[in-house]
């Protein structure tokens, strides 16, 4: 490692990045919960709700109100993994039910990711979340996919099946992911320490998707060591990107990792003691990643700042991990070419020789 190389926050800002690893849910706007969630009465803190109540149109006195909320937010939610999902479930997800909710919140997002400086983003989503009010699978994902062909970069869509599932709703999403031209990919997701392992009714839909042409990736290695059974299955499924993949050997596979997440789910104790640095310097595909915005209280570019100060890594060292980024692009090669060409204009504005 080296530190000799001090890059700005600015600097870090205008770097052009790759994502592959961020849950829509928890990366909108906190005043869009706190709008609908006021205007709703839904299980939100009174002193937040009165405060957006009182800041009416006021555009700075709503900002005010909506970071107070996002600190509450974060702070509430890195006490535990209880605390952090119950907020998702309670608080987030109820402001997420129409068809006009989903299309807006995602349109925000793609525009908070352009000003972060991503050139690529994969969003994932569990569609099934967002059925509370009577929309249809379709009907959720219509909007989000809307939003996604409207946006300024490229970006697709990754749907989540969840650990506590089971095989009938797995292939219905499986399903989605096949016939969607915007959804890329196919995920499992959810509580890993209760449901470990690949699960077989997930695999079984997951081996569906893969034949189809589409990518599978799998949340695994987060709260649980990853075992030569499970890289046996993902290998069966065709599965060479992992969500997190922090605890265990990866065997060549993509890693997906997000720092600040692991902080907040309390996954990793410290950022000194977080395993990038180390899966980094021995050769592990990493690719730098996000999770989500909302519960963590961070940005993509805040996580690379807080990597670069603790580790050292520079220009160089982030650029590599870009391009193990770039080899898992769901995209035609032409698509990919320009991504790269992006990519590589924007380090060398920064200083990188390539």
């Amino acid at each position: 490692m080296s530190t000799a190389q001090t890059l700005t926050a600015e600097q870090i800002l205008r770097l052009p990045k790759i994502v592959h690893h961020e849950h829509y849910d928890c990366s909108i706007r906190p005043g869009h919960v706190l709008s609908v969630g006021t205007a709703r009465d839904f299980d939100i803190p009174g002193e937040f709700k009165a405060a957006w109540r009182n800041a009416g149109e006021n555009l700075q006195e709503q900002a005010v109100a909506a970071a107070n909320y996002q600190r509450w937010l974060h702070g509430h939610a890195r006490e535990s993994l209880t605390n952090y999902l119950s907020i998702l479930w309670a608080q987030v997800l109820p402001t997420l039910q129409t068809g006009d909710y989903i299309y807006n919140t995602a349109k925000e997002r793609i525009e908070d990711a352009v000003a972060d400086g991503m050139i690529f983003l994969k969003l994932r989503f569990a569609p099934q979340l967002h059925q509370r009010e009577g929309l249809k699978l379709q009907q959720v994902i219509d909007p989000i996919q809307q939003a996604v062909s409207e946006a300024p970069f490229p970006v697709r869509l990754v749907i989540c099946a969840l650990r506590h599932e089971n095989g009938r709703l797995g292939r219905r999403l499986a399903d989605a992911v096949i016939r969607n031209p915007l959804v890329s990919s196919f995920d499992l997701a959810g509580d890993e320490s209760k449901f470990p392992g690949v699960l077989k009714w997930w695999a079984k839909q997951a081996k569906r998707v893969s034949a189809a042409g589409k990518q599978v990736t799998c949340h695994i290695g987060e709260a649980q060591a990853i075992t030569e059974q499970d890289h046996a299955d993902l290998d069966a499924i065709g599965c060479n990107e992992l969500g997190h993949a922090i605890k265990g050997d990866p065997l060549g596979k993509l890693c997906t990792v997000c720092v600040t997440s692991n902080l907040v789910t309390h996954m990793a104790k410290s950022a000194e003691t977080h395993p990038i640095d180390e899966m980094y310097h021995n050769g592990k595909k990493v690719n730098v990643d996000l999770d989500g915005t909302l519960l963590t209280g961070t940005t993509l570019s805040n996580d690379y700042r807080l990597i670069h100060e603790t580790f050292g890594w520079t220009l160089a060292d982030f650029y590599r991990c870009a391009l193990n980024g770039l080899d898992h692009i769901p995209l035609p090669a032409c698509e990919v070419r320009k991504i790269k060409t992006r990519l590589d204009e924007g380090y060398r504005e920064a200083g990188l020789k390539i």
